[in-house]
């Protein structure tokens, strides 16, 4: 599925929902579509003026690349992403999930508690099922739906 055939998906499903619900979703590319993403290196230096202009940012004509580039890190606006834009005008939340790699680590570390001597393993397990219990009970307090 591509970005444009998700955002249709994502649309009926907002409007099918009649309370207000919490998405958990990964960050996918087709997923992460921003509304307004900040210039990289990769953009003409044209383009990163207009950029600048457009977010009321100062800067010389004279000023090089690297120096606009700088300017554009020092005003980075908070990433807005179209599903969570378009969940929120529907009273509805998207969270993300961390990145793959973080979900691996976490499954890496379970799987080293697992080879600890049972006492020890089953001691850091616990700490670990606390720590989840209390982001589970922070979820619970939202309405969630599964769908």
């Amino acid at each position: 599925m591509n970005a444009e055939g998700l955002t249709d998906w994502f649309t009926k499903l907002f409007q099918s929902l009649e309370e207000p619900s919490v998405i958990i979703m990964n960050n996918a590319p087709h997923r992460s579509q921003q509304i307004s993403r900040a210039p990289t290196s990769a953009y003409k230096k044209s383009e990163i003026q207009e950029w600048l202009r457009q977010h009321g940012i100062e800067f010389s004509d004279s000023e090089l690349k690297p120096e606009l580039l700088q300017m554009v890190q020092r005003n980075r606006p908070e990433k807005i992403y179209k599903l969570d834009q378009l969940a929120l005008e529907s009273r509805h939340e998207v969270i993300r999930l961390p990145p793959a790699n973080i979900t691996q680590l976490s499954w890496y570390g379970l799987k080293q508690k697992m080879k600890l001597p049972p006492k020890t393993a089953l001691l850091k397990l616990q700490t670990s099922k606390c720590y989840y219990m209390k982001q589970f009970q922070t979820f619970r307090k939202r309405t969630v739906k599964i769908v």
